[in-house]
């Protein structure tokens, strides 16, 4: 469990990087949301989508790297080395998600007063059904990894 901690923790140290990208996106869509409230049914989606990107990303690279060949020379097998790519990916994306919900309920209630559950409830679907798309996503785009 160690060897994919720290293989998750490499992958974080790849995307750094990407932190003011990353933060300057999620400010546009929030301030887009609140300056025109039909954006809001884009946050949810496009939130876990460009957080599940930027996991994948990864994949890239440390391909143009070499890095798994790198990775390799250690006492790391290639199961731990996809386990770990792929739990970062979850992680990325889930986090997004969260952000991406959250977001949709502060500019419901900074925008209409209150909390629409038909808004709320449809958020839900887009947001599953971004997080069921970037893993249909992951496993076609990487299956000659393993």
């Amino acid at each position: 469990m160690n060897i994919i901690k720290g293989l998750i923790l490499k992958d974080f140290q790849t995307i750094k990087s990407y932190k003011f990208t990353i933060l300057f996106m999620m400010i546009l869509l929030v301030i887009g949301g609140f300056l025109n409230y039909d954006i809001i049914t884009f946050i949810p989606i496009t939130m876990p989508l460009c957080f599940g990107m930027l996991g994948i990303s990864s994949f890239s690279y440390d391909n143009l790297a070499k890095a798994d060949k790198y990775l390799l020379t250690f006492p790391i097998n290639k199961k731990d080395m996809v386990k770990a790519r792929y739990i970062y990916i979850l992680l990325f994306t889930l986090f997004g998600s969260l952000f991406g919900f959250i977001c949709t309920i502060l500019v419901q209630l900074v925008n209409v007063g209150n909390i629409d559950t038909e808004i709320l409830i449809n958020d839900l679907s887009i947001t599953f059904g971004a997080l069921c798309g970037i893993n249909i996503f992951t496993n076609f785009s990487n299956t000659n990894y393993v």
